[in-house]
């Protein structure tokens, strides 16, 4: 178990992560009214469109958080990273709320709801993985896999608030009610910075600072290029984790909905179902990662459960035990997200290790997870084939599979 006097580090991490995650999805909820408000209204699809660009160019920017936020968190410490990356996540937050409308300032209004979005893509690139560094280099050997599950599970209950608020939002009859979630989140983002900047830096860190630490990005990146298969094997490990996640949260519900026929009240009840089981199964798997012990056999194991279990979920699925079917899918999200955070961590030494879990999970994430569920959609309704999902994840496990095999050589 997770001593006393780390509760304190860890609460205060994965509360940051879950107010990135509240802030972060606010957007995708709040889409179809955001388009009415700040873009022009040729057409209600066009103005759909254009917000949903600014939602995607959140995505884009994440390497580039990772890139931006490795290095700042490798050079100047993770503490100092993680408070800028909880400030580029609420100021933007909080400006959306307070934003005029198209109507009212003209073509402003769209350019500034991108930039925020761009800024929050950033931010997002150096949040999450970040959080997970400092509060394992404080654990270290102790419990990492249930501290780094607690991480991953804070975003999933940041995303749970954030719709909890648009709920509370839909019981208001006023037409700016939708612009209270994102001014509360600008506002608790900033307590978030005042309590990680009370949070001392990590042991990893401080020791590190009497060493020689690179001075320049391209010195970072150059110590990053030793280190390609480690590279590698993160962006698998983010792209499959990306996939599984956004599949279970979104594109389990339309695979239903749209290819089974099953009607929408009792696809969004399997998908929020399923999204409470990953929750509480997490930590469990986390504490199971820490029973097993070595990080190094655990990750091939876990590549060969999501093949066979992406198989058996949509097998389910299709066969008409949907609860069963989306158990088994949120049982692979929370293995991924359980162990990868311990297991990434390793791949690095400490002079890199922002840099490189930062790049590398959120180029995956943004590449091959994000794009996930637009692709199977896409493949599903072309060929009409219901396993492609299945054979997805499996070429990403099989990838992720072959360069773990590589890493236990060496």
């Amino acid at each position: 178990m997770i001593e006393l006097k780390h509760r304190k580090i860890i609460g205060i991490s994965v509360l940051g992560t879950m107010l990135e995650f509240y802030d972060f999805t606010l957007y995708a909820i709040f889409v179809t009214t955001l388009s009415k408000h700040f873009f022009p209204d040729t057409s209600q699809i066009a103005s759909l469109l254009a917000a949903f660009g600014a939602f995607a160019a959140g995505f884009i920017m994440r390497p580039l958080g990772g890139i931006f936020f490795g290095y700042i968190g490798d050079k100047y410490g993770r503490r100092n990273a993680l408070s800028l990356s909880i400030v580029l996540m609420g100021i933007p937050c909080l400006i959306m709320g307070l934003l005029p409308s198209y109507a009212a300032v003209g073509l402003i209004s769209p350019v500034l709801l991108f930039l925020c979005r761009m800024i929050q893509g950033l931010s997002s690139g150096g949040e999450f993985t970040g959080a997970a560094i400092f509060a394992l280099e404080h654990v270290e050997k102790k419990s990492p896999g249930l501290a780094g599950s607690l991480v991953s599970v804070s975003g999933g209950v940041g995303a749970l608030c954030a719709i909890g608020a648009s709920y509370l939002v839909t019981l208001s009859d006023q037409a700016d009610a939708w612009r209270i979630p994102f001014i509360v989140g600008g506002f608790i983002s900033l307590i978030g910075v005042f309590l990680r900047q009370r949070l001392e830096e990590t042991p990893v860190f401080s020791a590190l600072q009497k060493t020689i630490i690179q001075k320049s990005p391209a010195e970072s990146f150059k110590t990053l290029a030793h280190h390609k298969l480690s590279l590698l094997t993160t962006i698998f490990i983010g792209a499959l984790d990306g996939t599984l996640l956004y599949m279970l949260v979104g594109f389990l519900r339309i695979y239903m909905e749209i290819f089974l026929g099953v009607d929408t009240a009792r696809a969004t009840l399997m998908g929020t179902l399923g999204l409470v089981f990953y929750l509480f199964a997490t930590p469990l798997m986390g504490m199971l990662y820490d029973r097993l012990g070595e990080s190094r056999r655990f990750m091939p194991m876990l590549s060969g459960f999501f093949i066979l279990g992406s198989f058996v979920s949509f097998g389910l699925l299709q066969s008409g035990f949907l609860g069963l079917g989306t158990f088994v899918f949120a049982l692979m999200c929370s293995g991924i997200s359980a162990s990868e955070h311990p297991y990434i961590q390793k791949l690095f030494p400490p002079a890199i290790r922002y840099l490189g879990v930062s790049f590398g999970f959120n180029l995956g994430t943004a590449v091959l997870g994000g794009t996930a569920p637009l692709l199977l959609t896409y493949l599903i309704n072309s060929s009409q084939n219901l396993w492609i999902p299945s054979f997805y994840i499996t070429v990403l496990s099989l990838m992720l599979l072959g360069t773990t095999r590589l890493l236990k050589r060496l």
